[in-house]
């Protein structure tokens, strides 16, 4: 599949393109010839490329319209919304507890490592944290992690429904720690 329709697909499923999440995609869309032929798709559609980080160097790339005047665009922009809306609380909850876990006391940003073992450990020490990551297994979009059998179970599932999501994506195959994508 050429390089060009890979990227329209993944911009309108909605996907955020960073060096993080797809190197070559993101490597493509800094090229001026090849950002001008994702906007020329993307015209016809009602959409542009969006960037987010440096006008001259974005840190990440995505979809989105330019006017909303069919009642189709206005219902897809709006179902965005909700996608995004009930996911951005418990992203937060989520990036606060890493914070006061022990990783920081500044904000996830995107290429930051989240380290599995290092989290887990903090967590099973504290009960404050232990609370904190039962009360994210009660959002819908954890909601998997309400049955976890115990803490590393659910700090699991609520990783890999992150990655689902977008805003995290595995370190490699065989590691256990995350990496934070530009959609974070």
């Amino acid at each position: 599949m050429n390089q060009l329709r890979t990227c329209l697909e993944a911009l309108l499923n909605g996907e955020f393109i960073c060096v993080h999440r797809s190197r070559e995609l993101f490597r493509c869309l800094q090229e001026p010839l090849f950002r001008a032929q994702v906007e020329a798709a993307l015209q016809p559609l009602g959409r542009t490329l969006g960037a987010l980080g440096d006008e001259n160097s974005p840190d990440v790339f995505f979809a989105r319209y330019t006017k909303l005047d069919s009642s189709v665009d206005v219902e897809s922009a709006r179902a965005m919304l909700v996608s995004i809306r009930d996911q951005v609380r418990p992203c937060v909850e989520f990036i606060q507890l890493s914070i006061h876990a022990g990783r920081s006391d500044s904000h996830l940003e995107p290429g930051d490592e989240i380290s599995f073992s290092a989290l887990l450990e903090a967590i099973e020490e504290q009960s404050v944290y232990k609370d904190r990551l039962r009360d994210l297994a009660s959002f819908d979009m954890f909601n998997r992690a309400k049955s976890a059998k115990d803490n590393k179970d659910r700090l699991s599932i609520i990783l890999k429904a992150m990655a689902d999501a977008g805003y995290v994506i595995k370190r490699d195959g065989e590691s256990a720690n995350y990496i934070a994508t530009g959609k974070m």
